[in-house]
């Protein structure tokens, strides 16, 4: 959870002075589509200027089993509960030449700033 919280910080901290956009009252439109909650990420990267950052958070489970055998303890690292994040964040200019990113989380919008 530490890494997530730490991983999510230095993601969004570009974005600490920026305005989060209300996609539901405020209307932006990128190439033509108009950009809602729902909007996939392959749409943003038809908008002009367009880039991509992509960043992977893997949570292990820390539950470790301890064996006891032979002259020496042995550690069984049990690795099945394993949770992985994808993070993109996707930087385009609109239809009205404004500067926006978008943010995912496991490809779905969480925000959108300009």
């Amino acid at each position: 959870m530490k890494k997530t919280s730490i991983l999510l910080t230095c993601l969004f901290a570009s974005t600490a002075f920026a305005a989060t956009v209300n996609l539901s009252s405020s209307k932006y439109i990128c190439n033509g589509n108009v950009i809602t909650q729902n909007t996939a990420e392959s749409t943003l990267m038809t908008c002009k200027n367009a880039k991509k950052q992509t960043s992977v958070d893997v949570v292990h489970n820390d539950d470790h089993n301890h064996v006891s055998g032979g002259d020496a303890d042995q550690i069984q690292d049990d690795d099945v509960q394993t949770k992985d994040s994808v993070f993109d964040k996707i930087s385009f200019v609109n239809d009205n030449n404004v500067q926006m990113k978008c943010y995912y989380k496991n490809n779905k919008l969480t925000k959108c700033t300009k």
